[in-house]
This record gives C-alpha cells, sequence and structure tokens, in this order.
C-alpha cells in the first residue's frame, strides 16, 4: 500500500453541507480512516472517528438525540469535541470517565461544503481553505453534485487536469473527434498548486482554457468566454486509497453566469453533467484495472499532457517536502 500520510495534514471537502443533515449521522472514509459526521444541538457540523471508545462499535450505526451522537449498542451521547455526555448505566451523580471522550476531528462549513482536517488540530487553519466567489455570488446559478466511485483519485486529478481528451472521450457531448488538434500548453506555480493554460492552434474562435490545481483535492477549470462565465469546480476526495480497493469522491459544481433563470436549467445541467462524467468512467474504470495489474501511468507523455503530468511532479515534491518537514 502506498504511505499517503504525508496527505493529512490537510483542509478536505467531504460532503454537500445539505446532505448532512440533523436527523441522522453520516458515516463515511478519509483517507481510509472512518469518521462520521453529525449536527449538534446549534446546527453545527461536527466530526469524530466511527469508533465508540468504550467498545469500538461504528457510532455511524446510531441516531441523533437532542444534538447528541448516540451510540447504537449501549447508548452512550457524545456532543461537540467527542465529549461523552451521557451513559446510561452510571448511578446518578457519578462522574463520566475522561477515557469515554471519542476521538474528534476539526470540522468546519465553508462555501456550502462540510470540511474536515484528518491531521493535526494544532494546524487546522481554516483561512487556508480556499474560496471561490461565484459560489457565493447571487450572480452565478451553482449546479452541486456528489459522486462516489472506486476509482484512485490520482487517476481522477488527472482526467480532469487533460484537456487533449476531450474530443474523443467525451464525442457528441463536450467535443467532437473532428476538433482534435495541437494545443498550446503552458504551466505556471502559484500559491497552493499550480495552473495550466491549453489554448487551440487551430480556428477562429479557440478560447484559452484555464484549469488549475489547488492542493491537496481541487481541480478548477475556467472555460468563460467574453460573453458568458463557466467554471466548474472538482473536488476528488480521497476515501481510500489502498490500490486494490480505492474510493474516491467527486464533489463536483457546475457555475454559470448566463441563462440562470432559464427554467429547467438546473435539471438539464445536472443530468447533462452525469453523462460527461460517466463517459470519463467507462474510461477511467478500464485505466484502474490495467494499473492494479501493474502497468504504468505514464509510459509515453507528450506535450499535450503537461498539465496533467505536472500534478504527478507536484505531488513527487509535497511528499518530499512533508518527510524533510516530519518530526
Amino acid at each position: 500500500m502506498i504511505d499517503r500520510r504525508w496527505l493529512h495534514d490537510a483542509w478536505y471537502p467531504v460532503a454537500l453541507a445539505k446532505d448532512l443533515g440533523s436527523k441522522r449521522p453520516l458515516g463515511m472514509r478519509l483517507l481510509g480512516e472512518p469518521i462520521v459526521l453529525f449536527r449538534d444541538r446549534s446546527g453545527a457540523a461536527q466530526c469524530m472517528k466511527d469508533r465508540c471508545p468504550h467498545r469500538s462499535t461504528p457510532l455511524s450505526r446510531g441516531r441523533i438525540v437532542e444534538g447528541q451522537l448516540e451510540c447504537p449498542y449501549h447508548g452512550w451521547r457524545f456532543g461537540p469535541g467527542g465529549a461523552c455526555l451521557h451513559i446510561p448505566t452510571l448511578r446518578e451523580g457519578a462522574p463520566i470517565p475522561a477515557a469515554a471522550a471519542a476521538s474528534a476531528l476539526v470540522a468546519t462549513e465553508v462555501d456550502r461544503l462540510v470540511w474536515v482536517f484528518l491531521g493535526d488540530p494544532d494546524r487546522a487553519d481554516v483561512q487556508k481553505i480556499v474560496q471561490h466567489p461565484e459560489v457565493s455570488d447571487p450572480d452565478w446559478q451553482s449546479v452541486d453534485m456528489s459522486f462516489d466511485f472506486d476509482l484512485d483519485h490520482d487517476l481522477l486529478i488527472e482526467n480532469l487536469l487533460d484537456p487533449s481528451h476531450l474530443p474523443f472521450t467525451h464525442h457528441l457531448t463536450l467535443s467532437r473527434r473532428r476538433e482534435a488538434q495541437p494545443l498550446d500548453v503552458s504551466v505556471e506555480a502559484i500559491a497552493g498548486g499550480f495552473r495550466g493554460m491549453a489554448r487551440k492552434t487551430r480556428g477562429s474562435r479557440a478560447p484559452a482554457g484555464t484549469f488549475t490545481f489547488l492542493a491537496p483535492c481541487t481541480v478548477r477549470l475556467d472555460l468563460s468566454s467574453e460573453r458568458a462565465g463557466f467554471v466548474q469546480i472538482h473536488h476528488c476526495v480521497p476515501l481510500d486509497c489502498d490500490p486494490t480497493r480505492p474510493r474516491v469522491r467527486l464533489l463536483s459544481r457546475m457555475i454559470r453566469n448566463r441563462f440562470t433563470r432559464v427554467p429547467g436549467l438546473q435539471a438539464l445541467t445536472r443530468l447533462g453533467s452525469r453523462a460527461i462524467l460517466y463517459q470519463d468512467l467507462a474510461m477511467l474504470s478500464g485505466q484502474q484495472r490495467r494499473l492494479a495489474a501493474g502497468a504504468n501511468p505514464w509510459s509515453c507523455p507528450v506535450e499535450a499532457d503537461r498539465i496533467a503530468l505536472e500534478y504527478r511532479r507536484w505531488q513527487a515534491g509535497a511528499k518530499q517536502d512533508a518527510e524533510e518537514f516530519s518530526p
């Protein structure tokens, strides 16, 4: 198994805020670690490791009672910060043992997403969460979607950073095979990641597409023209990184500032986006099987691959930095 511990000290968007209700906990994995999310009495998002400190039962199988997460095995209840607030079998006045606290993780809500910091809580600086102004701008309309796929998140990130696959993988949806052509590609380092630009070399209307990677797992695509803006924001959340059973959660946002009041546009956008994603999934699933059998992910890169290939270079550098500065 590939060691991904260097990825832990980062903020990850784990769920759309609307998917975390006040009635039931939400269990999932993040970098292979089982976690559970719930809303406390004030409505704030809370996160803990999905393991009761009493008998290691999955807390995600429990229920929410008065804003507290109740273990389904013996009814122990937990609140903000993992504090154990109630043990039904304790005699009246008996203190709750300090060891009864659950292992809490830092969680917050930004841009209608629930974010979790899996690493050292002292490094959990909320200011480091990158916000995208279009999400909260009333002149822009956002369609938010969530998908779970049996893929390595690296493959999904590289796919989103790859402009040259569009005419073939997305024939008749985003592009046409006849539109395949050489691309002028450039890459530059930015704070927290890198930005690439791809421009067509033929045709009278050849706007640049901007592909931005923001650590640890976000890809932003700016496909704006002079008359309208269209932005895609994709968070490729690594649920499991074991190469024998990889799993990724894709939180996607399709944001536009034109035709925002057209009836039914959101439903059409959702339908079209799903069709495009499943075109990618058909390719990536086959690639995943080949890689699991020992194939090389980059056997013969060419000029048009520069943006996607930069992700592998960034990842290698980030891992080396983490190892050099680890205690």
